[in-house]
C-alpha cells in the first residue's frame, strides 16, 4: 500500500507536466529545425493522451509484480490476454472507422492501460480480502486533488511565460521555459500536498533530509596535503 502511494505521488505531477509542457518537450527532444511545426503540434497531442495513464500505468507494474510475490502467475497472464485483445479492438474500431489515425492508437493505449488499474485492484482484493479500502481510496483522492490544481496553476503561467517572455525558437529560452513552469507546477503541487496532509510529502521530505548533512560531513574532514618533490622527479 505505501509502494502504492509513494509511486502515485510521484507519477501524478509528472503526468500533469508531460500534459502542460508537451510541446516544449517535444521540441526539446525532436528539436525545432528539423521537426515541422505540423509534427510537433501532432506528437504532443499523442503525448498529452498518454500522459493521462502515466499514474496507471504506474501503478499496474507494481501490481503485477504483487501477484508475482503471491505466487500467482495466471492472473497476470489472464488480464494481459483481455488487455492484448481489448486494445486491438479499440485500435481497429477507432482507425478504421473514425478519423482519428495515430490519436485513436493513443486513445487506445490510454484507455486500456486505465482499465487494466481497476481490474487489478478488483482481484488483488479478491484475493487479499479487503486491500482495496479506505486507506487506499483517500491518499489516492487527495494526490489526484493536488495535481488537478497544480494543472490548473501551470496552465496560465506558462502561456503567459511563452508569449511574453521567452522566445521558443531559440533552445536556450526553451529550457528556461520547460524549467521555470516546471519548478512552478511543482511549488503548487507541494503546496496543495501540505495543505491536504499528504503523508508521503513528509517522507520525502526526510529523505531529502538525510542527504543534507553531506557539506557538514565534508568541512569536517580532515584536509590531506601532500607536498611535491622540489627536484623535478615524478611521483609513481
Amino acid at each position: 500500500m505505501q509502494s502504492l502511494h509513494q509511486i502515485a505521488f510521484l507519477s501524478f505531477p509528472a503526468s500533469v507536466l508531460l500534459l502542460i509542457l508537451r510541446v516544449p518537450v517535444v521540441r526539446l527532444v525532436f528539436g525545432t529545425s528539423n521537426f515541422p511545426w505540423t509534427s510537433t503540434v501532432t506528437t504532443g497531442k499523442v503525448v498529452a493522451i498518454l500522459a493521462v495513464s502515466i499514474t496507471a500505468q504506474a501503478l499496474v507494474q507494481l501490481l503485477i509484480r504483487t501477484f508475482y510475490a503471491l505466487k500467482d502467475t495466471r492472473t497476470p497472464l489472464m488480464v494481459a490476454g483481455f488487455d492484448f485483445v481489448l486494445y486491438f479492438f479499440l485500435v481497429g474500431t477507432l482507425v478504421k472507422f473514425t478519423q482519428l489515425g495515430i490519436y485513436g492508437i493513443a486513445i487506445a493505449t490510454a484507455v486500456t492501460a486505465i482499465l487494466e488499474l481497476p481490474i487489478y485492484l478488483f482481484l488483488l482484493d479478491r484475493k487479499v480480502r479487503g486491500f482495496v479500502r479506505r486507506e487506499f481510496w483517500v491518499p489516492q483522492l487527495k494526490m489526484l486533488v493536488a495535481s488537478f490544481f497544480m494543472a490548473i496553476f501551470l496552465y496560465l503561467p506558462f502561456k503567459i511565460l511563452d508569449e511574453l517572455v521567452f522566445d521558443t525558437t531559440r533552445t536556450i529560452e526553451l529550457i528556461g521555459l520547460t524549467a521555470t513552469t516546471a519548478t512552478i507546477g511543482m511549488l503548487v503541487y507541494i503546496y496543495f500536498a501540505l495543505l491536504l496532509d499528504i503523508r508521503e510529502l513528509n517522507m520525502f521530505m526526510k529523505l531529502v533530509n538525510n542527504f543534507a548533512p553531506w557539506k557538514k560531513t565534508l568541512a569536517k574532514a580532515p584536509e590531506i596535503v601532500v607536498e611535491s618533490p622540489t627536484d623535478g622527479t615524478d611521483i609513481l
